[in-house]
């Protein structure tokens, strides 16, 4: 009984003392709203060679959760209206410098002042053990920028020469823990036929030598340390370098080699590399690619195409600009036009050169400049194109320059392939990324229209489930 009254009265004490009212729900006693977010009527592309279809589209927890017509979402759920956007994967690039350090003016300039024959591995630009994680950092207006090519996941490989180091695949995501944004934080070896200079190795021919030896105690070293593993008693335990730790996972083919190769001499040479040494090769920043070439690649060797593509000739582009105005003119316009004194003509050749050679010149540069644009079509044709670089390029330029090759052979299909899931099969992650399913994680882009169309601009993209706004004022 005393017990009893104890308690009402501690009750009737606590129900009078100030700034208590039990009345009141300030909104910290229940979960807070849910984060999920529901796209209705969007015109979905779930994946390259699928049709596009009218639907629902529901986020949760980062992962694609229900895509279909008759969604009912959890309380709270954010909603956004479809009805004039075009869903894909956010695009990812297998190849850019985005995140890493500048260089500074005179990087090819070693501090090595000794014997050029026995320079110090990180002197030479032998690196493996560079971490490209360790150094990213990205700003908020590079984000923005590759966000409005609908990109939301790059792979960001460390600047530097020979062995350059270790990329890491990394989600597009404003003020975020680095921690948070890495898909994978080691992808594999990113390397060169770039060299500092006057220092050993000074050439493409002494940089082979380099990796020969390289790899080669790597590999003898590696066997060691196995058999240490399995028996150390009676053996002296490895001693084990930087370099060697670091091509460890390339010896053992679970990391290959991104060796940038932009033509014809290098493909050829990172190709009888990879061979000899007997690692996984992803020939990358390809550009230039002789069709003669392609049996050697096996059929097998990734490419990742330079998307930075070469400039029309000014003979072709002033063709080109020509074309409609001579459609325009009358006919006696066009009579106007032959009457014109050979004279005149002769004037707008180069000097010392005849019609019928300028001719064949210009003939000649259509023909290289056409061969380099066919390029991407002829190798996604032999199933080697694993996406595009975009290591060297003002990002402005990707959307015009994917349009481009849409006049070269290139379909829509194929350009959102390299853009999806090609580079997400490349890293082996294609049950993760690439295409739009339930259970794949919430990374899309949603554009106003087609992201082939001319002036198709990205309205929102959509990391780990989460939205971020970019469509025009006004809109």
């Amino acid at each position: 009984m005393n017990r009893y009254i104890l308690l009402v009265a501690i009750g009737a004490v606590l129900l009078l003392q100030p700034g208590i009212n039990f009345g009141q729900i300030t909104g910290d006693e229940i979960p807070g709203a849910t984060r999920d977010l529901i796209i209705r009527n969007i015109q979905l592309k779930s994946a390259p060679g699928e049709a596009s279809i009218r639907t629902d589209i529901y986020l949760r927890n980062g992962l694609i959760t229900k895509i279909g017509d008759t969604i009912l979402p959890q309380a709270g759920a954010r909603e956004l209206k479809g009805d004039s956007l075009f869903a894909y994967a956010a695009f990812i690039s297998p190849l850019s410098y985005t995140g890493q350090p500048d260089e500074e003016d005179d990087v090819r300039r070693s501090a090595w002042r000794g014997a050029p024959g026995a320079t110090p591995p990180e002197q030479a630009g032998i690196t493996p053990h560079n971490q490209g994680y360790h150094h990213f950092n990205i700003s908020q207006k590079d984000i923005e920028k590759l966000h409005r090519q609908g990109f939301g996941i790059i792979h960001s490989v460390p600047k530097g020469f020979v062995m350059s180091g270790k990329g890491c695949l990394m989600l597009l995501y404003p003020e975020t823990s680095k921690d948070l944004l890495i898909l994978k934080k080691e992808t594999g070896l990113y390397a060169q036929f770039r060299n500092k200079m006057r220092l050993y190795p000074a050439t493409p021919l002494a940089t082979m030598s380099v990796w020969r030896e390289i790899m080669v105690d790597t590999r003898n070293q590696y066997s060691y340390y196995q058999s240490w593993k399995l028996e150390p008693e009676g053996k002296t335990p490895p001693s084990l370098s930087d370099i060697n730790r670091a091509l460890f996972p390339v010896i053992d083919g679970n990391q290959p080699v991104f060796f940038n190769a932009s033509e014809n001499r290098q493909i050829l040479r990172a190709a009888r590399l990879s061979k000899e040494l007997d690692f996984p090769l992803v020939l990358s920043n390809v550009s230039k690619l002789s069709t003669d070439l392609f049996h050697l690649l096996d059929g097998e060797i990734p490419i990742i195409f330079d998307l930075n593509l070469p400039e029309k000739p000014e003979d072709l582009m002033r063709e080109e600009e020509k074309e409609p105005e001579k459609q325009r003119r009358s006919a006696r316009d066009r009579r106007s036009d032959q009457s014109e004194s050979s004279e005149e003509k002769e004037l707008e050749l180069p000097a010392g050169m005849t019609k019928e050679e300028y001719s064949r010149l210009t003939e000649s540069r259509k023909k290289a400049y056409e061969k380099n644009m066919e390029l991407p079509a002829l190798i996604i044709e032999k199933n080697l194109l694993s996406g595009f670089s975009i290591l060297d390029m003002d990002e402005k330029d990707i959307l015009p320059n994917l349009r481009k090759l849409m006049n070269y052979g290139m379909k829509e299909d194929d350009l959102l392939a390299a853009l999806t899931t090609l580079p997400a099969r490349l890293f082996g992650l294609e049950s993760k990324l690439g295409e739009l399913r339930p259970g794949m994680q919430a990374h899309l882009v949603l554009f106003d229209k087609p992201f082939t169309e001319e002036k198709a601009s990205v309205q929102y993209i959509i990391i780990n489930g989460q939205l971020i706004d970019y469509k025009k004022e006004g809109q």
